[in-house]
């Protein structure tokens, strides 16, 4: 609306007083074609030399899944390099997995952490999410230690982690989601190698294997992996330690809620131990006001044993 005299001059005197104390020492642009600069997320790294700013496309729930995360130089182009094009690939068909859990999550069709130097504002590196969903404001989606950034994907429900190098540089360490270390793919394969050669020597069989898959697929209930499969791993083992004569009873009741539960939030506890927040669908794509209530598990998720090693629920044993 129409400024009035008064608040005009109470804006003006309360600019002049700000910069009575600052200076503007450098700036830099960020955003670029429908990107908007994330407001309030910033990191500070490498002991003050360098800054971790974000920006993002607006939300979009129709977008296509184009997979993953990517590097791109600072004129945006993408590397093209045989082991890249791999990875995307592979993390295409590990987020068309994902997206069975998270469906009707929105989407931005790209998401930039820009490497900033603090004393000059110069832009060094930037790494990209596309097609991916995460809650930034207040650094939600991140954790910080030391030069290690873990960054969770809430749409395809992976965490990246990335390590800040000297120069000013990202490099991509590892991903923890649809496989929670490196042998798991190795094993996944190999898996299905045996498989496919069992089904050719024992064609009677194979077919009752075949009419099994397929009524798991009619039931669109796909076979568990990554830190759901270890996370329901650990509450059995748990509950068969546990003196409780229901605990096994009180397992199977929760089984499918257990089964449906998405990472919320995580943050570094060490270089080892990860704190991962679980939830339901439903709470994780609540809008600020919305009241929501479902199930929360807090976890203690050990990175170099590849296992969980604590969980906390709410659900009572009513439940």
């Amino acid at each position: 609306g129409a400024v009035v005299p008064e608040e005009a001059r109470g804006r003006a005197t309360a600019l002049s007083s700000f910069k009575r104390y600052f200076d503007d020492a450098w700036m830099t642009s960020l955003s670029d074609g429908d990107d908007a600069i994330v407001k309030d997320f910033m990191l500070e790294v490498c002991d003050g030399e360098f800054i971790i700013a974000a920006c993002a496309t607006p939300l979009d729930g129709a977008s296509v899944a184009a997979g993953g995360a990517m590097r791109e130089d600072e004129r945006g182009d993408v590397g093209n390099t045989r082991r890249e094009m791999g990875r995307i690939a592979a993390q295409a068909q590990a987020a068309e997995q994902a997206q069975a859990r998270m469906q009707g999550a929105p989407s931005m069709a790209r998401i930039t952490f820009h490497l900033l130097k603090t004393k000059t504002g110069e832009k060094l590196d930037a790494f990209t999410f596309t097609d991916d969903f995460m809650h930034l404001p207040r650094n939600g989606a991140v954790s910080l230690r030391n030069n290690t950034l873990a960054v969770l994907s809430l749409k395809h429900q992976r965490v990246v982690f990335l390590k800040i190098l000297p120069e000013g540089r990202f490099e991509e360490m590892h991903t923890i989601g649809e496989y929670a270390c490196a042998e798991d793919e190795r094993i996944v394969v190999e898996h299905e190698s045996r498989e496919r050669e069992f089904i050719e020597v024992e064609r009677e069989i194979g077919a009752k294997i075949q009419a099994r898959r397929a009524a798991i697929a009619g039931a669109r209930r796909p076979l568990l992996s990554g830190l759901t499969q270890r996370l329901v791993t650990f509450l059995y083992h748990d509950a068969c330690k546990s003196s409780s004569a229901d605990a096994l009873r009180l397992l199977h009741r929760n089984f499918e809620r257990y089964v449906s539960l998405v990472m919320l939030r995580m943050r570094m506890l060490d270089a080892n131990l990860l704190l991962i927040k679980f939830g339901t669908p439903e709470y994780a794509l609540a809008r600020r006001g919305d009241r929501v209530i479902g199930p929360t598990m807090y976890t203690v998720y050990d990175m170099r044993e590849s296992k969980f090693i604590h969980a906390a629920t709410s659900m009572s044993d009513s439940q």
